[in-house]
Formats: structure tokens, sequence, C-alpha cells
């Protein structure tokens, strides 16, 4: 019994009492990462990449006719050199702890410089022919179209291009500690440019030079020098328009001054739209960035990367909206190369640190933080990533509020229960209790008739056994035989009779039976046909007349006591029946002692 109240407890508290803790507690965690923690998760892997391009570029002299939109080479192939000592920069962010970094090819290849120069060419002499035309030449230039105008500065490029040569050396340094600037523009490059670390061009895609309908903008490069941080690169190839989006890199026209040169820029945005630009799908953004800020990491809300900034492309640049090259690209290249791309120490450790402090467990929080404090050293920066959350964490301990022991979770947990939910488990428990009650109410109420039942049975089986004892040991007519119930054989009768019935005292041929005694006397009148023994006391006995009971039948004292000690201890006649026919009594007997004692 104790089994089954204790199962029906634990049922009504898993169905009704549990859910409602389980959705508080699953309401306490809080895995959403804000701008700013993405900001201090990211910038530490966003590297500044210089690139130092010097040589010469050799163009051919010719003839540029504006009026007729013709280029005529000179016989003796003239050509004219152009000395290059050129200093560009970009962005790109470390992929794995072995130095490999992801950016943009036209960061990394001196060809961005020779496509540059070229194009700058062809803008002199389209506006010098402008500017040296006669009217009469105007006049007829002014029948060109926008389109042919643009048409014929290609082929301008194409011939000088096609035409020309190039002898150019490139030196890459990337920035990833902390360097302070001197001094700005070619300046500031040239003075700490040697400071930074040499790289390698282990991958690029020339093609976005010789193939204008190619937009696949990746480039990896790496150096010898093992960081703890980097960004984990995931396949986004399909992403949802207005999806949140946040851009790091280094903008040029962000570095106004001289100070810190790895102070990178962190912005945000929406996906306006994927474009197709020619062979190649990219995404649009919003988010703000300028020449510098190519090679940069677009990264998701949980700080993954899923774009690579690609801010120009044949020196083409836009003004309010951004392209991103897809990550398929960035992951094939990577898996050409061999790179196993995994997030850092640093990225882990901050978001470990920043998970346990959403839940308010600071002490195992500044665990993670000092430890990615350390990871971070070598931006000369840690404490401005990591600082603050070590001084929230400590905060929090000293006003007693951190969560660190099972204890104070409990506390927590409970004190963070809804008022709805204390009410509903008050309610459960005192439905809980009133269903214990009734049921132990109920079972003593079944022992307390068991045992009513009881004494009956000892009641009746005691005074059956004295009635018995003063009209000399007969047993009950159905146990003893017939023999000794003062009734002849059955196997003597040549007849049944049957039993008489009540108020029915029609006779055949006169013939009839009347009981004369009681249960002591043993004795009986008869017909002058077919005279029988008389059964034993309180058992009618059966004559030739068909169809006639006797209508009085003797009511053995016990029997009736029996009936009405039951009756006024609120038994039913069904249940004293029952019981009667279970001590051996017969029907009619039982019949007549219900009745007789109405």
């Amino acid at each position: 019994m104790k089994k089954k109240i204790f199962s029906t407890v634990a049922f009504f508290f898993l169905v009704i009492v549990s859910p409602a803790f389980a959705n508080h507690r699953m309401g306490e965690i809080d895995t959403t990462l804000s701008e700013n923690d993405i900001a201090n998760m990211v910038q530490p892997a966003v590297v500044r990449i210089v690139h130092h391009i010097t040589g010469t570029i050799t163009i051919p002299n010719g003839d540029i006719n504006l009026v007729n939109l013709t280029i005529t080479p000179y016989d003796k192939k003239e050509t004219m050199d152009m000395e290059v000592d050129e200093y560009m920069q970009g962005s790109g962010f470390l992929v794995d702890g072995d130095g490999y970094i992801v950016t943009n090819t036209h960061v990394i290849s001196p060809e961005v410089i020779k496509e540059e120069y070229l194009r700058g060419i062809v803008s002199t002499v389209l506006m010098l022919g402008v500017s040296q035309a006669t009217p009469e030449e105007m006049e007829k230039m002014s029948e060109y179209s926008k389109e042919e105008i643009k048409a014929f500065g290609d082929k301008i490029y194409d011939y000088l291009e096609s035409n020309g040569s190039s002898d150019l050396k490139s030196e890459i340094r990337v920035f990833v500690e902390s360097k302070v600037a001197t001094s700005t523009g070619k300046e500031g490059f040239e003075a700490i440019f040697n400071e930074g670390i040499p790289a390698e061009v282990v991958y690029k895609n020339e093609k976005i030079f010789s193939d204008e309908d190619n937009y696949d903008d990746v480039g990896v490069i790496k150096i010898d020098k093992q960081y703890s941080a980097g960004l984990k690169v995931i396949s986004a190839d399909t992403l949802p328009t207005g999806t949140r989006v946040f851009v790091a890199g280094y903008p040029t026209n962000a570095q106004l001054e001289v100070g810190d040169f790895q102070d990178s820029t962190f912005t945000s945005g929406i996906i306006g739209s994927e474009k197709q630009l020619g062979t190649s799908r990219v995404w649009q953004i919003d988010a703000k960035i300028s020449g510098g800020s190519s090679g940069g990491p677009m990264v998701d809300k949980e700080g993954n990367v899923i774009g690579l900034i690609s801010f120009q492309k044949r020196g083409k640049q836009g003004d309010n909206f951004a392209f991103a090259v897809k990550t398929p690209l960035v992951l094939k290249a990577l898996e050409e190369k061999g790179v196993q791309n995994s997030e850092g120490q640093y990225q882990q450790l901050m978001r470990e640190g920043i998970l346990l402090q959403r839940q308010r467990h600071c002490k195992a929080a500044l665990e993670k933080f000092n430890a990615a404090k350390e990871e971070a050293a070598f931006t000369g920066k840690a404490d401005k990533y990591v600082g603050g959350y070590i001084k929230e964490c400590e905060a929090l301990i000293a006003s007693g509020a951190s969560i660190d022991t099972k204890w104070d979770e409990f506390v927590e947990w409970i004190s963070g229960v809804d008022t709805v939910v204390w009410i509903i488990v008050a309610v459960v428990v005192f439905l809980i209790i009133l269903l214990v009650v009734l049921v132990i109410v109920f079972r003593a109420k079944i022992r307390r008739e068991e045992k009513e039942i009881d004494e009956l049975e000892s009641i009746v089986l005691r005074d059956h056994s004295e009635y018995h004892s003063e009209t000399g040991g007969v047993s009950q007519p159905q146990q003893q035989p017939a023999s000794a119930q003062g009734v002849p054989d059955e196997t003597e009768n040549t007849q049944q009779q049957p039993v008489l019935k009540t108020g029915d005292m029609e006779t055949d041929s006169g013939n009839y039976t009347a009981l004369t005694g009681g249960a002591d006397e043993g004795h009986s009148v008869t017909s002058d046909k077919n005279a029988h023994q008389g059964e034993e006391a309180g058992q009618s006995f059966v004559s030739t007349a068909q169809g006639v009971q006797s209508t009085t039948l003797p009511i053995p004292p016990e029997l009736a006591s029996y009936v009405a000690q039951s009756r006024s201890m609120g038994f039913s006649d069904e249940v004293i029946k029952a019981e009667l026919k279970k001590a051996g009594w017969r029907d009619d007997q039982i019949a007549a002692a219900l009745s007789g004692g109405r």
C-alpha cells in the first residue's frame, strides 16, 4: 500500500510539477553573445597585412586617337618605364595555430599594383586627349556614348598590358602584435614595416586579374610563428536576407593619426542580398568598410566566419555596399593546402568563460578568463579584451551574487522559481495529502468492516454450536446425512414431494402435511396416505400435495440473533445472506430468518 501511495505521489510530481521547474531551469542559461563579446573574441585573431611592392612596369608608346577611337603603335616600338615603390595594406585572420592566415588575392599579389598603374595611365590618356582636343574634335567625340568611351578605355588597357611587361618584387609583413606607428601614410608604413612578421604566399587566385568574370578573391599566407588565436570558418553557402553580420579589419581611412597600429575596426550590418558577379556568387552587405578592410572576416552571432570581405575587384569600389566571398571557396583553398582550420585556444576559453559568467559561475569563469588573458598577451591589449570580464566576475564574487557551489545553485534555483510555479506546487501537495488521507481512511474503514464481519462469523459459529448442543448436537441439515435428520432416506421414497410454498394451501386429493412441532419436538401429523417420518427441527418436510408448502417455518434462535445483530450493525440483507450461505444455512432458512426479522 505504501509503495502504491509513493508511486502516485511521484507520478503527480513528474507530470505536473517537474515541467514547470524544468522550464525555469532551461530559461536560466543564456548562450547568446553580445556584439561586445563577439568583438573581444574575434579581434585578437584579425591581423593587418602590409604589402611592399617595388620594381619597374614597362609600357609601349603609341598614338591614341580619341576622335577615331584608334590605337597606332610606333614603328620603333618605343617603351616607357615606370618605377614602382608602393605600400599597400589589407586585412586577414588567423585560422589555425600554425600561422596560416586567410586574406584576399588582391591584397597579396603584386598584379594589383600593375593593374592600378595601367588603369591610371588609361585615365590620364583619356583626360589629356579631351583637354587637348580642338572644338571640331570635341564635337566629334561628343557623338560617342559612354559605353563606347568605356570600351575604348578597356581597349587601351589591353594594349598596354599585352605589349608591356613588369619586373616587380613583393614583400609581405603581418602585424599581429601591438605596434605603435610614429607617422601616418607612406612614411608610417616605411617606419614600421620591418617590425612586422614576414609572410609567404601559399595560395592565390591570379585569374581575378585576367578573367573579369572571376571574383573568387581568396588568398592564403603563412607566417613562421604560432599564436593561440584563430577563427573557425564554417560553410555558409546559403544565408537568409537580413542575417546580422559583423566585420573586423583595418580600413585605411580609420588610421587618422599616429598611435596603435593594431587598433582594428569592428562594424556590423546585415546581408542585403546574394549577388551574381560574373561566374561568382557573393554576399552584398551594408556594413561600413573601406580600403584596407579587404581580407577581413565576416562573422555571425556565434563568432564563426561566414564570409570573406573582398572590397575591390580590378580597382572598382563601392560606396554604400560591400561584398563578401562565400566561405566554401575559403574552405576549398585551405583544404587544397592541407590547412586544418580550428577555433583558437583563446576563442575557446573566452566562449567558455562568457557562458559561465552568464550563469554567474564566476570562480570557474575567472579561471577561463585569466587563461584567455595569458593567451592574448601577444596582442598587447589582453586587458582590453578580457579585463572587463574579470572585473565583473570579481564584483559578483565580492557581492555574494556569484554561484560557485551546489548550495549556491540550489538557493538560486529556488529563488528564481516563479510564484505561479510555487502555487502549482502548493496545490499539488495539498491534493496529494488529501489523497493520502482519503486512502488511509478508506483502508481503515475496510479493515474495521472486515473485523466486524469476522466477529459476526464468530458469533454465528458460537451461537450455532450452542444451539446444536441444546438440541442434541444436530448439525446443519445440509451437512448431515438424511438418517440423522429424522427424514427417511431418499431411496425409500417412491416419489419426490414438492416443497410447500407460502400462501398456497390447496392440496391434491386432500393429502397435505403441516409442521406442528418446533425444532425440538420432532413429530408431525400426516394424511392417511403416504405418512412419513418428520424432518429434523427447523426443516420443512415434503408431501404428495403438489405446489403446496407450509406457511410457517420455525427460525432457529441463533439464526434470528445473527440477523438481528447484523442489521443493527448496518449490514445489508445481501451481505447477511452471503455470510449465512457460507456458514452452510439453507436458502429457505435464510429467507425465513430475513423475512421473520422484519
